[in-house]
């Protein structure tokens, strides 16, 4: 694969190696195996359980070479006896509010691909899986919009999305995602 920012201009249809992490063909990162963890939990509990998904990173975590310092802190405070419901706010503040990165993005794929035809469902599931380890709104957000842009390329049944689509839908997602935000954390996102 190209490097960033350089694009493909061919479909990449051999694993490769290398990139910045020096994995060998095959290797995966804490990016696909954090979603894999949600993966597992929308397959096993047909829905998003917030208990059941933290329970699997938790799993994940004892046997990962690379889990984000997020991720640990959470799965730290949870065994700890802290409540997951309202860890990641609780984090974030204890944080200064200042814990704002994209490690929670790719666990917001799997999201869009098992309830893409369910929107608000989805969203407030990405809000949700962001929110255990990623509560600032900038973060629970770009969720929504990553879990609504993979919805809306699963859902174009006969056509590919468009540059011009995927733009419009980023657009329709935050929109509609701010808004939920905003009635579900009104402290938070206002």
């Amino acid at each position: 694969a190209a490097m960033f920012p350089e694009l493909n201009a061919f479909p990449l249809s051999e694993l490769q190696g290398g990139e910045t992490r020096r994995l060998k063909p095959g290797q995966v990162t804490h990016v696909t195996n954090a979603a894999s963890c949600v993966a597992e939990s929308l397959k096993s509990n047909q829905n998003y359980d917030m208990r059941a998904t933290a329970k699997i990173y938790a799993r994940w975590c004892e046997l990962a070479p690379d889990v984000p310092a997020p991720l640990k802190a959470t799965i730290a405070a949870m065994k700890s006896g802290r409540p997951v419901e309202t860890l990641g706010r609780q984090l974030w503040l204890e944080s200064g509010q200042t814990l704002k990165d994209n490690t929670a993005l790719s666990r917001a794929v799997p999201i869009g691909v098992f309830m893409a035809g369910h929107r608000e469902a989805r969203i407030t599931a990405a809000f949700r899986d962001c929110g255990v380890t990623h509560f600032a709104p900038i973060c629970q957000l770009s969720s929504a919009i990553v879990s609504g842009v993979v919805a809306a390329a699963i859902m174009c049944v006969d056509e590919h999305l468009t540059a011009e689509g995927i733009a419009k839908t980023a657009h329709d997602e935050l929109t509609l995602s701010a808004s939920l935000l905003a009635q579900m954390q009104p402290n938070w996102a206002h």
